[in-house]
């Protein structure tokens, strides 16, 4: 079952994530980290609980994740957050995130969703919208996936 949701959302990215946060709010138990978002931060609330899906909705620089500090969230610390949640499943809703996501397969995380491409602010709010509403409903996740992806070859699970 999926039904904690570690969200992670930095506000300075200029994205507006509320109707995503609306969505899980009304199905899941969901921690969001939003405003200033920084590396210490996240590993300070993944230590407190465990997780099933470990969200960024963030933007990408240098293969990595972009903070609100402007830092990047590498691939490691990644890996090291979904590991010390324990998470089933990393959604990775930023540009470019497939070879981020690659490296989280490769060390064992059973299930990541990533970018194939830069991906448009609306399609990645609507396509996360889609795969939680489907997960809420019991789908399993690539059933959910394969239902929320608006736009062949931008995503991938």
């Amino acid at each position: 079952m999926y039904n904690r949701v570690l969200f992670i959302a930095p506000s300075d990215s200029g994205l507006d994530v509320t109707p995503e946060i609306d969505t899980l709010a009304d199905a899941f138990t969901v921690r969001v980290l939003q405003g200033e978002v920084s590396a210490q931060r996240i590993f300070e609330v993944a230590r407190r609980a465990v997780w099933d899906v470990l969200h960024f909705s963030c933007h990408t620089r240098d293969n990595s994740l972009l903070l609100s500090t402007g830092d990047s969230f590498t691939v490691e610390s990644i890996l090291q957050v979904a590991r010390m949640c324990n998470v089933k499943l990393v959604f990775l809703n930023a540009c470019n995130t497939a070879g981020l996501g690659q490296i989280l397969v490769d060390e064992g995380i059973s299930s990541v969703i990533a970018t194939l491409t830069a991906v448009d602010d609306q399609i990645a709010k609507q396509t996360a919208l889609t795969f939680y509403q489907c997960l809420a409903r019991g789908m399993k996740p690539f059933e959910a996936f394969r239902l929320a992806r608006p736009v062949r070859g931008i995503y991938q699970f």
